[in-house]
């Protein structure tokens, strides 16, 4: 799974996101790729800014919007993954 700036408003990143945290039988590669991986668990940085965005945009479907911040606060945790900043 790529995590990038231009898709952290995405619904269907974050629909990935849940449904991976939900299938323990998925195994995943995850890169950051300008995105830090504690803004995506905390929802703050610039993902956050722009996932309050995305509440703004999908207002009355807050049940859903509350199943993708505990995926984020749940699976990324024990992601690892590479970072774009790591990477030479």
């Amino acid at each position: 799974v790529l995590y990038t700036l231009p898709f952290r408003d995405s619904i269907s990143l974050l629909s990935c996101i849940d449904t991976i945290c939900h299938d323990p039988t998925q195994i995943v590669i995850s890169v950051f790729y300008q995105v830090d991986p504690p803004d995506m668990r905390n929802q703050n940085g610039n993902f956050g800014d722009s996932f309050l965005k995305l509440e703004e945009r999908l207002k009355e479907n807050t049940e859903k919007l509350q199943s993708w911040r505990n995926a984020l606060k749940e699976f990324m945790p024990s992601l690892s993954g590479f970072h774009s900043l790591n990477i030479t």
